[in-house]
């Protein structure tokens, strides 16, 4: 069996979920802002996806800003194992959560085309299938986090 989606019961493990984190002494209010100002290469545009009021925002400005590291797409699953392990190690609530989810298969599951991070579920994307990477890392932290692993 496997959790498809993170929704509804299990929407703490997406990166937009609130769960603040705190990254070289800054408090971040989800892994996705952290995620996302990790790309940047100046102070300035960190500060400015730190402040945007809501994940989706700071998605769109990680995507859109520059100057970004010339190294993102080798550093990338990196970077989110790290934010993940520090949403989980810093909010015990929610490494409960994802503790009782067991060994279950996490695929994130969505209908924008996101075939790296996720599954894209949708009629265009049914025939491709996904890397699930955040999938694949969050299944690596609940591991790694698993006592008496």
């Amino acid at each position: 069996m496997a959790i498809r989606h993170f929704r509804g019961e299990y929407a703490f493990l997406s990166n937009f979920a609130e769960s603040m984190i705190v990254v070289d002494g800054l408090i971040w209010g989800t892994v996705e802002h952290a995620f996302q100002a990790a790309k940047m290469l100046d102070e300035a545009n960190k500060e400015r996806i730190r402040g945007a009021p809501y994940p989706r925002l700071a998605k769109y400005l990680g995507r859109t800003l520059s100057p970004r590291r010339t190294d993102w797409e080798q550093c990338k699953e990196d970077i989110m194992h790290q934010m993940v392990t520090l949403k989980f190690k810093q909010n015990e609530h929610l490494l409960a959560k994802l503790l009782s989810t067991g060994t279950e298969e996490l695929v994130e599951g969505n209908n924008w085309h996101d075939n790296i991070w996720g599954d894209c579920e949708c009629p265009e994307c049914q025939n491709i299938p996904g890397q699930n990477l955040l999938g694949k890392v969050i299944m690596r932290v609940r591991s790694e986090l698993t006592p008496n692993q």
